[in-house]
């Protein structure tokens, strides 16, 4: 068990990997990985030389994996953890419905972070190094589709998880509430974060496909609301 404060509540996890705060992973001298290059330093390099489009997409890529599927694999675990310690300690149905919907966010959450790397991600590399068939053309499409109904159900979930947290530790004093509450405040802002990245890694390549851009705006309205 890892007894460094937790970065998001300052609480101690009694999970392997403590959690990272998505302030830190936002901030701009942030680095996710130690020892490699930052984002701005390599679009600074990228200056001097056109970036192949191969090449810029694989850095577009890395970054959602970096800022966002990471900090996925390490908070996750944070939240199922606390709301597990939770259930005995909160006898409350407002408690139990946001405990199920944690469940099934980290669970919708996990799946789609698999989805891009299994398979979106690898079909983007190959629009990027030139790809143009019907069956990439459509795939794309249906992703893009399918990206806007995937982000309206989270940011449903997430807005009922802020506004649920918030009144469940108004009504019980329990620090490991007040924890999960910061948690799922943390998550919303990753999610943010996340979305600009995901949005960016598309305009370039829906133009190489001959395919309309505007789609991508439809992407951002859930989490304008």
């Amino acid at each position: 068990m890892d007894k460094t404060p937790c970065q998001v509540c300052r609480g101690i996890h009694n999970i392997a990997t403590n959690s990272v705060s998505s302030i830190q992973i936002y901030s701009s001298n942030w680095q996710a990985n130690p020892g490699k290059e930052t984002e701005a330093s390599r679009e600074k390099a990228g200056e001097s030389g056109l970036l192949s489009k191969v090449t810029e997409t694989e850095r577009k890529i890395k970054l959602v994996q970096e800022m966002h599927h990471s900090y996925l694999e390490t908070n996750i675990p944070v939240l199922k953890d606390l709301v597990k310690s939770l259930r005995p300690q909160i006898k409350d149905k407002s408690f139990e419905e946001l405990a199920d919907t944690v469940e099934m966010l980290c669970h919708r959450l996990g799946s789609h972070a698999r989805e891009e790397d299994e398979s979106i991600f690898p079909m983007l590399l190959e629009v990027a190094n030139g790809r143009k068939d019907d069956t990439a053309r459509n795939f794309i499409e249906d992703i893009v589709e399918a990206h806007r109904i995937e982000n309206e159900t989270i940011w449903r979930m997430i807005a009922q998880l802020c506004k649920g947290s918030a009144l469940l530790k108004e009504k019980h004093n329990n620090r490991e509430l007040e924890e999960l509450y910061l948690h799922i405040a943390d998550l919303k802002e990753n999610m943010i974060g996340h979305l600009e990245k995901e949005v960016d890694l598309y305009p370039e390549l829906l133009q190489m496909l001959g395919l309309e851009v505007f789609p991508l705006a439809r992407l951002r309205l859930p989490f304008q609301q």
